[in-house]
């Protein structure tokens, strides 16, 4: 068997799914779960890269690791604004010690991809949604984050105003793809900066 064959033997098994189009096993499951789940997770790798990659030429970009730290968050407000489900405060972080930081970002990995497992499942197998499950997870999640990016930077609340200039100085109205593509990193750089 070649390359070429496997993949006709491969794709045979594969699971078509349009989700503009067909319907699903909850009415939560939608364009803007699956966007969230998918992106959250690639946030994940960007704070993978600053920290671990990075780390090895001692070259951390601390600045960079907080933002991706919001990125998370920012998905993480579309699923929330998804389900409906507001139930956090900002300042009930957990309290954690400088040596386990990595574990918390690995942790905070974990919780991203079992979300972005279930809103598969459900998508493509037809599975029901668990939302409980999901809202637990969603809960582990935020305090983990919001408790690392409290360790690393101090006032939450204050982070998360710099986090929204920033968005503002990208979309000052709302989103368009062409922002999304030509983005002033220089501007959007020296907002965050100035919350160290």
């Amino acid at each position: 068997m070649n390359f070429r064959e496997y993949v006709e033997n491969a794709i045979r098994t594969e699971s078509k799914f349009n989700v503009m189009t067909a319907g699903t096993v909850s009415p939560f499951l939608n364009d803007r779960l699956l966007h969230a789940a998918i992106w959250m997770q690639t946030e994940i790798w960007e704070i993978f890269e600053a920290l671990f990659i990075k780390w090895k030429n001692w070259n951390v970009d601390l600045v960079n690791v907080r933002e991706e730290l919001w990125d998370v968050l920012w998905y993480f407000a579309i699923l929330c604004d998804n389900l409906n489900y507001f139930d956090f405060e900002f300042g009930n972080e957990i309290i954690i010690k400088l040596e386990n930081v990595n574990d918390y970002i690995f942790e905070i990995n974990d919780l991203t991809i079992n979300i972005l497992d279930s809103v598969k499942k459900s998508l493509f197998y037809k599975k029901e949604l668990n939302i409980e499950l999901l809202k637990e997870r969603l809960s582990k999640l935020f305090n983990l984050t919001e408790s690392v990016i409290t360790f690393l930077w101090g006032n939450i609340e204050k982070t998360a105003i710099t986090n929204i200039e920033k968005l503002r100085a990208r979309y000052p109205e709302k989103f368009s793809t062409e922002k999304a593509v030509n983005r002033d990193l220089e501007t959007e750089r020296n907002i965050l900066e100035t919350d160290k």
